[in-house]
């Protein structure tokens, strides 16, 4: 029974931002299937939750992680206080039931990644990590089928799941959602997503790069980054530029010349890039930065938010954010393209406020431990963060996966000078 949670948890692992999905009267990811069968095969086994005993802040972690659900079910009293039509109870109660599922399978991968080994621990990291190469290079391929031959691998797919038209010109839509300028999206269905998860997986390979010179890293490193460049996700780019910003100050030593190296090669890559897109971007620019263009549009959206905010101090309700903008400006399906002001919208500034504690809280413990790992993971997560500002992602579940995976894996060093990266050197060492 354990070798099959294993097998599940690599699985969600690698499908967590898969585009692809079943749809029957509602839509549903792949991963949700795995979440749930996971569930089920963790209580049929030997497991006694009680029996375990947790570390402190692993406790804490998982309070906190329930606090925010609770908080979520409360913020229900919002659509009470002010109604917002019929459709509201039904976001909500959706909602808190997709949050409910995460939040007990987050717990039992809690529980579960104490019962196991160290290094089963980190093989379940690097198969999270692999999953973010899988979707860059993935991006490559589509990318130059679909130029050179017309062949488009997402369209094909998309038939053989049997999704709907409507479905798949919403994948394409992302894609090219400026015109004639194709925007790498990997496995997800969105660049900006895409752009996220690369975060995710460079501050580690860059570490690894510069504490080990091996240049396995600086491949893999320079195969997502590329991928990252080509999302050309302005949410992606500067989250990636802070969450190196984040790693220098965590390092605050002497730059190797591989380091010196690297950023010179890096150089080269995006002038390059630039050089061969040109045209391309520059028509990226001027739809993004008219004054009726993309980023005019999500500014609107921030300040409308901010007035909604105002008028209802305590929420109008978890995932009741597109009906409470639909009922104050008329306008259906709008996201707030930022994370923090859905939390503000949604659970008012009680919720904002729980958000920013519980994140601090996770970067505090994480800067307690001073290996590779932690501190790649801390530059990883202010990335996310900043990132979220420009787009709708620290709430999403590989957000949420990634951010529970990677913390539970670093509580649970024995050492806070222990060695933990993705090459094991024969004797424990600091960074």
């Amino acid at each position: 029974m354990k070798k099959i949670l294993y097998v599940l948890v690599i699985l969600i692992a690698l499908s967590v931002v898969l585009k692809w999905f079943l749809y029957f009267s509602f839509r549903f990811n792949y991963y949700e299937i795995l979440i749930l069968l996971f569930i089920s095969l963790f209580f049929l086994s030997n497991y006694n939750v009680k029996s375990f005993r947790l570390k402190k802040e692993l406790k804490t972690y998982i309070l906190l992680l329930w606090g925010w659900f609770f908080l979520a079910v409360l913020s229900g009293s919002g659509i009470l206080f002010y109604p917002q039509g019929s459709n509201a109870y039904l976001f909500y109660l959706k909602g808190i039931l997709q949050l409910f599922i995460y939040s007990i399978f987050l717990t039992l991968l809690i529980f579960y990644l104490d019962s196991i080994s160290s290094e089963k621990r980190n093989k379940l990291l690097y198969w999270f990590l692999i999953g973010v190469v899988i979707s860059s290079i993935y991006g490559f391929v589509q990318l130059v089928l679909l130029k050179k031959y017309g062949f488009d691998i997402d369209e094909n797919i998309a038939r053989l799941v049997n999704m709907t038209i409507e479905q798949m010109e919403s994948i394409k839509l992302e894609r090219y959602g400026y015109g004639y300028l194709y925007r790498l999206t990997g496995i997800t269905q969105d660049p900006n997503v895409h752009a996220v998860y690369t975060i995710m997986a460079l501050p580690l390979f860059l570490l690894g790069y510069i504490s080990s010179g091996r240049i396995r890293h600086l491949i893999l490193f320079l195969i997502v980054f590329i991928s990252l460049v080509l999302s050309m996700s302005d949410s992606g780019l500067v989250g990636f530029v802070f969450a190196v910003l984040a790693l220098l100050l965590l390092l605050l030593g002497p730059l190797k010349i591989s380091q010196l190296a690297l950023v010179l090669f890096l150089i080269v890559i995006l002038v390059s890039l630039y050089l061969s897109y040109k045209e391309h971007i520059e028509y990226y620019s001027k739809v993004r930065f008219d004054p009726h263009g993309t980023i005019a549009s999500h500014i609107d959206v921030a300040i409308k938010s901010l007035e909604i905010s105002c008028k209802y101090p305590l929420g109008v309700g978890y995932n009741n954010f597109s009906i409470a903008y639909e009922n104050q400006y008329g306008i259906s399906g709008y996201n707030p393209h930022n994370t923090w002001l859905g939390y503000l919208v949604q659970m008012g500034f009680i919720g904002l406020f729980y958000q920013v504690v519980f994140s601090l809280y996770i970067i505090s413990r994480c800067l307690k431990k001073k290996t590779i790992l932690s501190r790649a993971f801390i530059a990883s997560y202010v990335g996310i963060c900043i990132a979220s500002l420009g787009y709708q992602v620290l709430d999403m579940f590989f957000a949420q996966l990634f951010t529970t995976l990677f913390f539970a894996v670093i509580s649970l060093d024995q050492s806070k000078n222990e060695y933990t990266s993705l090459d094991k050197p024969d004797h424990p060492r600091r960074v």
